[in-house]
This record gives structure tokens, C-alpha cells and sequence, in this order.
């Protein structure tokens, strides 16, 4: 269970991809032009598209692009491409695509970040039904994908073109994505469980809101038939009174771990919905194996906080107070901590002894793994939020972990 399908339009200048992008959103949201460049940075737009449910489309600057802005730009694109879960690929009408092309090279971006992808061939004059079909034959030989062909976005022609051409090729590819089959709460809650929710409340709370990843595994709990209750830490005590019996899970905020720990009796399960998200959309048995980085930490190391989401730094806040508070208790106080917050990540991490990320309900689980995947690569350790908390309060042991056996 995806909370969104993350869906990038690629492709090189001018190739429709913003027409198509305001086609999908039945609006207009991108700026559509013939000048070279027009879409210089992503544009992403959060719609519904039936019946593939809620989606998240990027519209991207195109590859062949020789402004100053080229590397800037390029850098966003593949960030698009880091965050999709699956790929429309524009290529234009008699366009080439020999090795050498530019649409040879984001094929191979493409296959390279292992992303379901479909071609679409953009801007075929109707009236030209033999050549169609010979570029369209010549594609598929190329790129061993049968592509679709569009011959207009506009007017009346639009919703015809969407709904049979771009939907059924946007259901086929959903079909080859695994991260459908997640779920947030894995094997720790199942049907009829009755479970219980701690949410703080504290001055960082959005107002008259609660925070995305207590809304989405409400929501899956519902799908799973759960009995769902919801308290806060003030009420815990007297929230398990009123129940007729123990629940089945408690989930909390990783901050009030020790504390929820304390009142709820041992032998009921304890999460957090940091480690639940670790488990989500994250690279779950590196999260858990870097946690042994914290051992060797010392007053000289370097230690990055990410945090996807932005917001104003509180007293209770957990990436830029209460995690640093921990560290520098338990490692020393010269240990040296960076952030970084929303979409951005540093290229390099060599010089770091330990990445930190939060849960990251904000982006999507392909760009967290992309991310985890670069500390891979580096030999950096990268853990989660949740389990840094639980495992400096000595208390991992007494965790519940989705999904693990380790």
C-alpha cells in the first residue's frame, strides 16, 4: 500500500511532456511553450487518476538542455526520477533514437534506476498513418517496448487520449511495482486487532490537524479492520482503564518511547510510527545493522541529521533537539551534527560516521532508498529516527520491529 504513486514524465525539450502533464491534471499547471527550456525546474502536482487512485506527477526540464541552468536543471530531473515509482517516457515524432541519441541516453537513465516505464510517441499527425507506424515499429526495436502513440492533447481529443491510451498504459505499469504490496504496519497489526495510538500533542502539532503518518496508518488500520483508539500521553493511563481488555499494538512518537513503555505492561507490543515507516520505505536491515555505527561514535565524529519534512525548530523537536540531546549525552558533547531538511542531501557523505533519517512520510519510498543506497555505496551507516531513540534509551530490546526477525 503506496500513500501516493510517484509518476515522472521524461523526456527531451519539447517533447509534450507538460502538455501531457496538464492533460493528466486537467488544468493548466505547467507552462507549455516551443521555446527550448520552458520547464526549468520540476513541477509536480498531487491528483487522482482513476482507477489508479491518489498520484503524485513530476513534470521535468528536458535532458537536452544547453542553458547555464543545464546542470542545475538535470540535477532536479534525476531527483524526479529518484522519487518515481514509475516512468511515462516522451519521445517526439520522427525523433532520433540511434545510440547517440539523447533519448538512447534517457533510456538507459531510465533502466539504470530499474524504474517500469512506458513510451509515449508524441505530436503523430493523424494524417500520417504509414509513417506512424513505421517510427512506432522502429521505437519498440529499439527500446524493446511497444510504445503509444498520441496525435493530440487538445480539446475534445484530450479525455479520448487520456483515458484510452495513457491510463491503461499507467495501470500496466503499476502492475510490475512492488511497493504496492507494503504495508506501514506489516505483520504487527492484522484483522481484528484492537490497537492504540499515543500522539502527543505537543506545540509542534499542526493545528486542528494531526501529523501524515498517524493519518495513513489510521487509515490502514481501518482497511485492515482494526479497532482504532486514539489518546494522548497525559490520557494513556486512562485511556487502557476504559478498554475491556489489553491492545493487541500500541503505537507512539519515538520522543515518548521511555514513557509509554513505563505505563504499558510488557507483554503488549510497543512501536513507533518512525520505526513503522523505517520499515515502509526504507532499506530496513541497513537501518537496524548501522545502529552499531553509534557504538564507535566520539567526540570527533560528524553525524547527519535528514529530516524530509520543514518546519519551526521546538523544545521537544526530535531531529534538531532531542536526537542531538541523546548523542552528545551518551557520545560526548563535541560530536559534531549537520541537517539537512526536505528534498535536499548532500552528494558526498564520506566524511560521515552516521546518517540519521527520519521516517519520511514526506517523500517517497524510492527516494529514500535512493538515498540509502548512496550511503551504501560510500560504506556510510544510515539509520532511522525511531530506532536511534530506542536504542539510546536502551530500550530496542523492548521494541516491536514490523516485518524483522532480527
Amino acid at each position: 500500500m503506496q500513500d501516493r504513486i510517484n509518476i515522472a514524465i521524461l523526456g527531451k525539450v519539447n517533447s509534450g511532456k507538460s502538455t501531457l502533464f496538464n492533460a493528466l491534471c486537467h488544468q493548466d499547471v505547467s507552462i507549455v511553450s516551443n521555446i527550448s527550456g520552458t520547464t526549468s525546474d520540476i513541477v509536480k502536482k498531487s491528483i487522482e487518476i482513476l482507477p489508479l487512485g491518489a498520484c503524485m506527477l513530476y513534470d521535468t526540464a528536458g535532458f537536452e538542455d544547453e542553458s547555464s541552468l543545464k546542470e542545475e536543471r538535470l540535477k532536479k530531473t534525476y531527483l524526479a526520477l529518484n522519487s518515481s515509482d514509475i516512468v511515462l517516457f516522451l519521445i517526439r515524432q520522427g525523433d532520433d533514437i540511434s545510440l547517440n541519441s539523447t533519448n538512447f541516453f534517457i533510456y538507459n537513465e531510465i533502466k539504470n534506476h530499474n524504474k517500469p516505464f512506458g513510451i509515449v510517441i508524441t505530436f503523430c499527425d493523424e494524417k500520417e498513418k504509414q509513417k506512424n507506424t513505421e517510427f512506432c515499429t522502429k521505437v519498440e526495436k529499439t527500446f524493446k517496448k511497444k510504445p503509444v502513440m498520441l496525435s493530440s492533447l487538445e480539446n475534445n481529443k484530450e479525455s479520448v487520449n487520456i483515458d484510452n491510451k495513457i491510463k491503461p498504459l499507467l495501470l500496466e505499469l503499476i502492475k510490475n511495482d512492488d511497493n504496492d504490496k507494503l504495508t506501514i504496519t506489516s505483520t504487527l497489526a492484522k484483522e481484528n486487532d484492537l490497537v492504540l495510538l499515543v500522539m502527543p500533542q505537543d506545540e509542534g502539532a499542526p493545528k486542528n490537524r494531526i501529523i501524515r503518518p498517524q493519518v495513513e496508518t489510521i487509515r490502514e488500520l481501518l482497511d485492515k479492520s482494526c479497532t482504532v483508539v486514539s489518546t494522548n500521553l497525559e490520557a494513556l493511563k486512562r485511556s487502557l482503564d476504559a478498554l475491556s481488555r489489553l491492545p493487541d499494538l500500541v503505537i507512539t512518537d519515538s520522543k515518548v518511547f521511555k514513557n509509554v513503555r513505563e505505563i504499558v505492561p510488557d507483554n503488549v507490543p510497543l512501536t513507533s510510527f518512525s520505526i513503522l515507516f523505517s520499515y515502509y520505505k526504507c532499506d530496513w536491515q541497513y537501518a537496524f545493522k548501522s545502529l552499531k555505527a553509534i557504538d564507535e561514535l566520539n567526540e570527533n565524529s560528524y553525524v547527519l541529521i535528514s529530516e524530509c519534512c520543514t518546519h519551526s525548530v521546538i523544545n521537544e523537536d526530535i531531529g534538531r533537539v532531542m536526537i542531538p540531546k541523546l548523542l552528545r549525552e551518551k557520545k560526548g558533547m563535541g560530536v559534531n551534527i549537520d541537517f539537512v531538511h526536505g528534498f535536499d542531501f548532500p552528494e558526498n557523505l564520506e566524511h560521515y560516521d552516521l546518517v540519521i533519517q527520519c521516517g519520511g512520510c514526506m517523500l517517497s519510498r524510492n527516494l529514500i532508498l535512493s538515498r540509502i543506497e548512496k550511503a551504501k555505496k560510500r560504506g556510510v551507516p544510515l539509520t532511522n529516527y525511531g530506532m536511534v531513540i530506542a536504542y539510546l534509551n536502551g530500550i530496542l530490546d523492548k521494541i516491536a520491529l514490523p516485518g524483522s526477525n532480527l
